[in-house]
């Protein structure tokens, strides 16, 4: 239910967006005749190629399925911003979805292009499945509808994200698994932007020079680097796409009524961003319960001082900041955190918190979608806090000095200390923990000198390796691009230990939502300073980079010798060699912020002489011998 809150939030604010947009942009005709004729296209290549299953012809099979997708690639990007729910079902991933608004979860079978490629390029086709599949990709594309025109905001998301998608998505392949396309198909879909861009000039807009030569530079590099496997992404997004963004945004703003408002808060995307590693190109606050309230100083610090304020626990020892320490990216270095009191451990790997900002799901099982719904958990945990939120507001409520910092954050509330704000308070602190300040951030972004072995490492990562298929730039988390609003989860096979060749018995998300797909099944966490948070996964049994490496490399659980029939990954292995194994670790220890988040240097005064003693981070636990961080 509360991913559905949020859902309609998000959508709420992008309607109010789109309303602003609207009142101060123009109406054009040129993109949407376009995008009428390309879908016509593909529904006659679409029949084109059942025909050629029906006459069981492999090679002609093959060779109608690729002018499908051609032409699937030409209208995405205003398909994919107009109709967001049938492009994701005519190029839905194969691997099925469940409906986790209905009680029952039921199982989707998957269908679309995707699924209909990994049968085409299989070694012997199943002409039947191959029909049976694509009878429900037409049915798909015959409910699609389009308008007959687009507002110039409008046009122009849809561009943004079409750029976003080819460098999120398009050059890894990862709808593409078995042609080994994904360099022409995207070059057929920049080249469809810059098409419709091209016509503007029969609306009377005249493209600038700047932007119309860095989308040709852009497609010129794809087209001569058109080899999957060997294309340098860092290249192509560093000297060509950065600058085409950068062109694009700048067009914008000289486009766009300056009384329309740019970026509105409740928008995931912000779309004058110059960067897919642009430090500005997610708003923080659209991941909220307010998507329209921009960042609030004051409960900030409120929360900061929660965060660190060993009070919120029972026997005021334990603080958030115990199992989530600032200098270890808010993990704890354990592989399972230590329960309350300290004779037992949690069931799973405390996470780290930096980037959770950008999350449309908590937990390792996703079982909350916003950073404001989480504490209840921790609070009335016997083996977190061991406390409730009646004990914590009352205690706040003895201190003047919490009355104040409540007061001045929450200056409309007749009543500032409740759950809600103590809530609002803790989820803003923990939505700053973001810098984009990491080595390879200043690399791609043209501030710093490359280095070799990363550039290497973050290619495989987006190429060979196929990572980037799961874990989307630039969180390197499964947060799925191009407008960052879903949050995969994954199974992958998790070991109970390295090289043991049985699977963990944790089961994931399927304790929450009992779907059989969902055995197993865990989020898929960002990489971001992921070097500093060992040991790995859910379980904490990887103890480093280079254990998680090769657990992927030999294709997951499965590779590794366990059975996990509803495995997710897209891959039986990756056949990387030692260097390249070395590389990819080169570049997640790239991925380390250079700013450093720090525990406040004092806590506000309870009035009580024992409690203003209490540690600030407070203890991990009191063992026989003393107390432990």
């Amino acid at each position: 239910m509360k991913k559905v809150i949020l859902s309609l939030a998000l959508i709420l604010g992008f309607t109010f967006l789109m309303q602003a947009f609207q009142a101060g942009s123009k109406s054009l005709k040129s993109p949407m005749t376009y995008a009428h004729e390309k879908l016509n296209r593909f529904k006659e290549s679409l029949g084109a190629l059942e025909k050629t299953i029906e006459a069981k012809n492999e090679k002609q099979v093959r060779r109608a399925f690729q002018v499908c997708r051609d032409d699937y690639k030409a209208m995405e990007f205003l398909l994919a911003y107009l109709d967001k729910g049938h492009a994701a079902l005519l190029n839905a991933a194969p691997i099925p979805k469940v409906d986790v608004s209905n009680a029952q979860y039921i199982t989707l079978d998957p269908s679309g292009l995707q699924v209909m490629e990994e049968a085409v390029f299989a070694d012997s086709l199943d002409f039947d499945l191959l029909a049976s599949i694509l009878r429900k990709t037409q049915h798909m594309a015959s409910r699609v509808s389009l308008p007959e025109s687009i507002d110039e905001a409008s046009f122009y998301r849809a561009l943004y994200e079409g750029v976003l998608r080819v460098q999120s998505m398009g050059i890894t392949g990862f709808d593409v698994p078995g042609s080994g396309r994904a360099i022409s198909e995207s070059e057929i879909s920049m080249k469809a932007m810059l098409f419709c861009l091209e016509q503007l000039h029969t609306e009377g807009i005249s493209l600038p020079e700047s932007l119309n030569t860095a989308w040709k530079k852009a497609i010129g590099y794809l087209n001569k680097h058109r080899n999957q496997e060997r294309f340098d992404r860092f290249t192509f997004i560093k000297d060509y796409a950065n600058p085409l963004m950068s062109s694009l945004s700048h067009w914008y703003q000289m486009r766009i009524d300056e009384k329309v408002a740019i970026q509105i808060p409740g928008n995931t995307v912000n779309y004058t961003a110059t960067s897919l590693f642009d430090a500005r190109l997610l708003n923080a606050s659209a991941y909220s319960t307010d998507p329209l309230a921009p960042a609030n100083e004051a409960r900030r610090q409120l929360g900061e001082y929660l965060f660190f304020d060993p009070i919120l626990s029972d026997g005021n020892e334990r603080a958030c900041a115990s199992c989530h320490k600032p200098e270890l990216a808010f993990s704890d270095g354990r592989s399972k955190s230590m329960a309350w009191g300290g004779k037992d451990s949690l069931g799973r790997n405390a996470p780290g918190l930096i980037y959770a900002a950008f999350q449309t799901a908590q937990f390792w099982d996703l079982r909350e979608a916003l950073l404001e719904d989480q504490m209840d958990h921790v609070l009335s945990n016997g083996k977190e806090f061991h406390s409730n939120y009646a004990q914590v507001i009352e205690k706040l409520k003895r201190s003047t000095a919490y009355d104040s910092l409540f007061r001045k954050a929450f200056s409309s509330d007749k009543e500032a200390i409740d759950i809600r704000n103590f809530n609002l308070a803790l989820a803003e602190y923990v939505r700053s923990l973001q810098s984009f300040s990491s080595p390879f951030d200043q690399m791609i972004r043209g501030e710093r000198k490359a280095d070799k072995e990363v550039v290497q490492g973050f290619n495989l990562f987006m190429g060979k390796a196929l990572c980037a298929t799961c874990h989307f730039a630039p969180l390197f988390s499964g947060l799925v691009p191009p407008d960052y609003t879903d949050m995969e989860s994954e199974v992958i096979g998790t070991l109970s230990y390295p090289e043991s060749g049985k699977l963990d018995k944790d089961l994931g998300r399927y304790y929450f939502q009992s779907a059989e797909v969902f055995k197993g099944s865990f989020k898929t966490v960002s990489l971001r300073n992921s070097a500093l948070t060992a040991p790995y996964f859910h379980h904490g049994k990887y103890p480093d980079l280079a254990s998680v490496v090769r657990f992927y490399n030999q294709g997951g659980g499965s590779g590794s010798g366990a059975t996990v029939p509803n495995q997710t990954l897209p891959f039986d292995s990756l056949s990387m060699n030692e260097k390249e194994e070395k590389n990819l670790v080169k570049f997640l220890e790239s991925l380390s912020d250079e700013k450093r988040f720090i525990a406040p240097r004092s806590l506000p005064s309870m009035g009580d002489s024992v409690l203003d003693r209490r540690r600030i981070g407070g203890v991990y636990y009191r063992g026989r011998t003393g107390l432990f961080n």
